[in-house]
């Protein structure tokens, strides 16, 4: 599934004051960038597995959810099985287009349920490839579910109602706990703040 460069093309609302003016208190996600709810206007087809098992603890292995923009990337979160995993940030001392730095993140078990259930409200296991409002800019986001039935992914292009829980989730549990790490160990090593959009879709 490939929508560069043409769908990610815009320089979102979510970038412009996350790239130029975030501070460590602006890390979450937004279902609304806006303000107001956008209308769906048209969807793809999964090209991933199609459908899978509901995400519980005997399947789950990986998913990562991002949103941002096709010039300035993505602020991105992975987890695994075990709890583990990394957010990809930028703040304004980043200067560069795209570039970031890695977080570690570590979420206790009661917190990966949290996520798995929120996953699961979602309906994430069965997403399609694409929700659009058919705005020709603003914000874009993705989310990917790796499960060991294989995998699905989605893009969102300034529709943002199908992961509204899982943003929710990770607002509350997990951006805090990188705003944190971020206050108290910033990593040094740069990253690539488009590099988990090219590894979902294989760009």
């Amino acid at each position: 599934m490939r929508f560069a460069p043409h769908a990610i093309a815009g320089l979102g609302f979510l970038l412009t004051a996350c790239a130029t003016i975030m501070t460590t208190d602006d890390l979450r996600f937004s279902v609304r960038p806006f303000g107001e709810p956008q209308k769906l206007k048209t969807t793809k087809p999964q090209e991933g597995t199609h459908s899978l098992l509901p995400p519980a603890r005997q399947n789950f292995r990986e998913m990562t959810i991002a949103q941002g923009s096709g010039r300035d990337g993505f602020h991105c979160l992975r987890i695994f099985a075990d709890g583990k995993g990394y957010a990809a940030v930028g703040l304004p001392e980043t200067s560069r287009h795209s570039e970031g730095f890695q977080v570690p993140i570590q979420l206790s078990s009661a917190e990966l349920d949290g996520l798995l259930a929120a996953m699961r409200q979602d309906g994430l296991h069965r997403v399609k490839g694409e929700y659009s409002s058919g705005v020709d800019d603003g914000v874009q986001g993705f989310v990917e579910v790796v499960t060991s039935e294989g995998r699905v992914y989605a893009w969102l292009d300034n529709y943002f109602d199908p992961v509204a829980h899982t943003y929710h989730f990770c607002n509350a549990q997990i951006w805090p706990q990188v705003r944190k790490s971020i206050s108290h160990s910033r990593s040094e090593s740069r990253h690539d703040l488009q590099e988990e959009y090219r590894r979902v879709f294989k760009e």
